[in-house]
C-alpha cells in the first residue's frame, strides 16, 4: 500500500472507462503501515478495502498475509482481518492465503463468511483442492463364490 492513490485513481479510471466489472486483489496491510511487517493491521486494511469499493471495485480479493510474509511457509494468513474486510464492505470478498485442501476451503468459507476462496500454492501441489474427497466405495467380495 505504497500509493494507496494511485490505487485508487487506477480503479476508479477502469471502473469509469471499462464496460466489465473490476476486480482487485491486496495484501493485508502491514502493522502501522510497515510493508515489512510480519503482522497486519486490521484498521489499515479496513481503510484500504473500503477505499478501493469507494473507487468503484467489483469484487475484492484479501490475500492475509502482509507484502513481508510470502510462501506458504512465512506464517499464517489472518482470516481474522479477511472476515471483518467482507463484514464491512457491500461488495463480494474473496479470501486467499492458507488453504492447502479442500477442508481449508470448507474452514475458511465457514470462518470468513466470504463469497469466494481462492488458493495459488496450493492448487500447484493439489489440483484437486476445490474437490471434494470422494469415498472409494467399499465393495465386499465373497471369495468362496469366486472359487466355486
Amino acid at each position: 500500500m505504497e500509493e494507496p492513490e494511485t490505487i485508487y485513481d487506477l480503479i476508479r479510471g477502469l471502473d469509469k472507462a471499462l464496460q466489465i466489472p473490476v476486480c482487485a486483489k491486496i495484501r493485508v496491510v502491514g502493522k502501522n503501515g510497515d510493508n515489512n511487517a510480519n503482522e497486519g493491521d486490521m484498521e489499515l486494511t479496513l481503510r484500504y478495502a473500503k477505499a478501493i469499493e469507494a473507487a468503484g471495485a467489483s469484487i475484492l480479493t484479501v490475500h492475509g498475509r502482509t507484502r513481508a510474509q510470502k510462501g506458504h511457509l512465512m506464517g499464517l494468513a489472518d482470516w481474522k482481518i479477511i472476515k471483518a474486510v467482507k463484514e464491512n464492505l457491500s461488495i463480494p470478498v474473496f479470501a486467499n492465503g492458507n488453504v492447502q485442501s479442500f477442508e481449508d476451503v470448507e474452514k475458511c468459507f465457514e470462518f470468513t463468511k466470504v463469497d469466494a476462496v481462492m488458493s495459488a500454492e496450493g492448487l500447484l501441489k493439489n489440483p484437486s483442492l476445490f474437490a471434494p474427497s470422494i469415498e472409494k466405495p467399499q465393495v465386499e467380495i465373497q471369495v468362496e463364490d469366486k472359487l466355486k
